[in-house]
């Protein structure tokens, strides 16, 4: 898909797209993220800064989702944990019972 759009930068976009924009080590970063792309029009800088920002979006919403699920995991093993220990308490004291 191809999508022509037209984006004006406002004065604090412009300040952070343009050490991008001209050759520097942020371009080098950038251009080595897409060793395939070559950086040679502010048009191929800004789709590649986008791709990078929609990688970098992707990876933390993964991230968090795993911190999420580790956290439940967490909450639910210990509950589980708490459960078996009952049980085993329930049981003792009834062998208990048994031998008195």
């Amino acid at each position: 898909m191809s999508k022509r759009l037209s984006l004006t930068l406002d004065h604090e976009d412009e300040l952070a797209v343009l050490p991008f924009v001209h050759e520097g080590p942020e371009r080098d970063a950038l251009a080595a993220c897409f060793a395939q792309a070559a950086l040679t029009t502010d048009a191929a800088v800004l789709r590649a800064l986008i791709r990078v920002g929609a990688q970098a979006i992707r990876e933390h919403t993964m991230d968090q989702a795993y911190a999420d699920w580790a956290a439940s995991t967490t909450t639910d093993e210990r509950d589980e944990q708490r459960e078996i220990r009952a049980r085993q308490r329930q049981a003792r004291a009834k062998r208990d019972q048994g031998n008195d």
